[in-house]
């Protein structure tokens, strides 16, 4: 029986033609970069930076639906909708299930 981390690599060979040591690459670079992300989300916001926010929000959903993780997105989207809206809802707690969704699927990916 297949575990999360092979059924991606499948996934992402048949959807994108990825090979496993560059998909692992990857899933690394996300792993890495979203961190970041999720971090400079936070503070664009209490700058009152909304482009700023705006763009990462974008850029984090569109990294995570290539990847298949749609469940990343959604968090993701539903940031870049509210930040777009003008009408945030309690920030804090959305990037604190998102820190939380992100660290569930890098264990369950084993990264």
């Amino acid at each position: 029986m297949k575990d999360a981390r092979e059924d991606w690599f499948d996934w992402m060979s048949d959807t994108h033609g990825i090979e496993v040591e560059d998909t692992i690459e990857i899933g690394q670079l996300f792993f890495d970069t979203i961190k970041d992300d999720m971090n400079f989300v936070d503070q664009a916001y209490a700058s009152g930076d909304m482009a700023g926010f705006i763009r990462v929000a974008h850029g984090m959903k569109g990294a995570a639906l290539n990847l298949g993780f749609e469940d990343i997105a959604g968090f993701a989207g539903r940031l870049e909708r509210e930040g777009d809206e003008k009408c945030i809802v309690d920030l804090e707690e959305q990037l604190n299930i998102l820190r939380a969704t992100v660290k569930s699927k890098k264990e369950a990916l084993q990264f």
